[in-house]
């Protein structure tokens, strides 16, 4: 309502209305997300313990098989499990499947049968690489047409993946 609102006074396209809302939302949570010294460690779920938005990305760390969930809308990274879906908590591991593009097997997007979302997911991180996970889902954009393709929604709506 406030978008709309916005877009029709000042005669601005509503898209660009809300990717302003929530970049000027994103820089005020992520600074504060910096401050928490809460590490996360006992939260067990799959949206952020400080937004409650769900996640635009995971990594999977190189030397520990640990998936870090990644907050589309505050930054905040935290552990989660690596065999639940992390929108609908579904455990049907067996059942999930992973779809690689032919020969990257570092980038991958988690599927889950049961709520149809996906998670655009690096693997086999590297503890020397610094990489923004941000612009690493933004240029992996081409996985999100992939799976939107296959029939699924992704996890965390964002600008970029909105097809």
């Amino acid at each position: 309502a406030i978008v709309a609102g916005w877009a029709s006074e000042f005669n601005i396209n509503a898209t660009a209305v809300a990717l302003l809302l929530r970049t000027v939302t994103r820089i005020i949570l992520e600074k504060r997300s910096q401050h928490i010294e809460w590490k996360g460690d006992n939260w067990e779920k799959g949206y952020c313990p400080v937004c409650g938005t769900f996640p635009s990305i995971a990594m999977i760390k190189e030397k520990i098989a640990e998936r870090w969930l990644h907050c589309s809308q505050c930054g905040y990274e935290w552990k989660f499990s690596r065999v639940i879906c992390p929108y609908c908590e579904d455990k049907a591991y067996e059942e999930t499947p992973f779809f690689f593009v032919e020969d990257n097997d570092k980038e991958c997007a988690f599927a889950c049968n049961k709520c149809k979302r996906y998670l655009i997911t690096l693997t086999r991180m590297s503890d020397l690489l610094i990489r923004d996970l941000d612009i690493s889902a933004i240029s992996l954009t081409h996985l999100d047409i992939i799976m939107q393709g296959k029939g699924f929604q992704p996890m965390a709506t964002c600008e970029w993946n909105v097809l």
